[in-house]
């Protein structure tokens, strides 16, 4: 539980912190703990916080947010070892940026998306989006939104009997050839090899 993790917490002393969900109390609990307050916290999401909450997240100090769909691909994995032996996350005022940039994306990542719009709905450059969320996350926002389209159309693939054409373009991919080519460079297989039988 949340005691538990506390002292865990106070007693190992940790570079870096990895948790699943986004829980509030956590995040204050740890906030309060000791070494807390600089502890760099990445939280694993499932869904990002509705934009009404997007402000008091942008208040929370050292904290990384990424959607469990990007969380396993090895840019992102990099990135949290960085983090842990030098404990660099961006400043809270720098990181909502990022962090409405994943919301924006995961809200409208079926459809058609652009780098400009992307930078557009958080009020900043494409090329200063890039270079923090890149940063921030070990990878650009157009690899972050092609990674959780794909993870999209794994849930698509193995839950449903869509033909390809139509997951690559409930997914936001813009024909199945380009859908295929993104699968294939990412998953290492066919999206065909991933149906279950």
């Amino acid at each position: 539980g949340i005691e538990q993790l506390a002292g865990i917490v106070e007693e190992v002393t940790p570079t870096c912190l990895v948790v699943r969900g986004f829980d509030s109390e956590l995040i204050k609990l740890v906030r309060q703990s000791v070494p807390g307050s600089v502890l760099p916290l990445v939280v694993i999401v499932d869904t990002f916080p509705p934009e009404a909450e997007m402000a008091a997240v942008g208040d929370i100090p050292h904290l990384l947010l990424c959607h469990g769909a990007v969380s396993g691909y090895p840019e992102f994995c990099e990135r949290i070892r960085e983090i842990g032996s030098n404990g660099e996350i961006l400043s809270a005022h720098t990181g909502i940026l990022v962090k409405r940039a994943q919301r924006y994306m995961e809200t409208h990542a079926k459809g058609m998306v652009t780098r400009w719009k992307i930078a557009e709905s958080v009020n900043t450059s494409e090329d200063y989006l890039t270079r923090i969320f890149k940063k921030e996350l070990g990878m650009s926002p157009w690899e972050y939104l092609s990674r959780y389209r794909v993870e999209l159309s794994v849930k698509l693939l193995q839950e449903t009997d869509l033909p390809l054409s139509e997951i690559a373009m409930r997914c936001g991919f813009q024909d199945q050839a380009y859908y295929c080519r993104v699968f294939k460079k990412l998953k290492h297989a066919t999206p065909g090899s991933l149906r279950l039988p």
